[in-house]
């Protein structure tokens, strides 16, 4: 019975000139081997530890929004996807009619978190056709996810969103937006709980 760990070798293609099996027995190419995958790890590893640091909003949340003199419900849904490398971020809001109706609107979108690098980024999706590009920052209890470009939105649009996290299982949130590079104006506040 062979070496199930150089087995693999013999479904690699074959080089003109070099026995694979032979190569792994000269004096240290299996640290090379060994340290060719930890670099391959490395990226991967990295983007974990970055992500680790938002995982608290894994999980449902439900909550309200308040615009001005409107308010609605919502619903967000974290979950990390694809291996662990991106955190998926969808939330439903719904704003009630002022009389019971099956008619009232909607919106919803799409997050989602990555690392590049070493940096925590977003790119949002939305049901009105916007498409986000963003950079996420931490400080202390707070993720603030701002806007570098927004695709299908005014010139110049900008966009600011802060996540605070509670002691408890909840958070709050504002969300503000710079229509021209004006400053940035409030437009809504948030406030939800975990669900699970």
């Amino acid at each position: 019975m062979g070496n199930q760990y150089l087995d693999v070798f013999h479904t690699l293609p074959k080089v003109p000139g070099i026995d694979m099996i032979d190569s792994v027995h000269q004096p240290g190419v299996v640290m090379r081997l060994l340290f060719v995958i930890a670099l391959i790890a490395l990226p991967m590893a990295a983007c974990a530890d970055d992500l680790a640091s938002i995982a608290w909003l894994e999980g449902e949340w439900q909550g309200y929004s308040i615009m001005g003199e409107k308010s609605n419900v919502n619903h967000k849904e974290f979950r990390f996807e694809q291996a662990g490398h991106y955190l998926v971020e969808r939330t439903v809001a719904m704003f009630p009619p002022a009389e019971p109706s099956t008619e009232y609107e909607t919106h919803q979108d799409m997050n989602v978190f990555y690392v590049i690098g070493d940096e925590l980024r977003a790119k949002a999706f939305f049901v009105e056709g916007f498409v986000q590009s963003s950079t996420v920052t931490l400080d202390g209890a707070k993720v603030i996810i701002e806007s570098t470009e927004v695709e299908g939105g005014p010139p110049g649009m900008r966009t600011r969103l802060t996540y605070v996290r509670g002691d408890g299982d909840g958070f709050t949130g504002t969300f503000e937006i710079d229509w021209s590079g004006e400053g940035y104006q409030p437009m809504s506040t948030y406030e939800f709980k975990r669900l699970n």
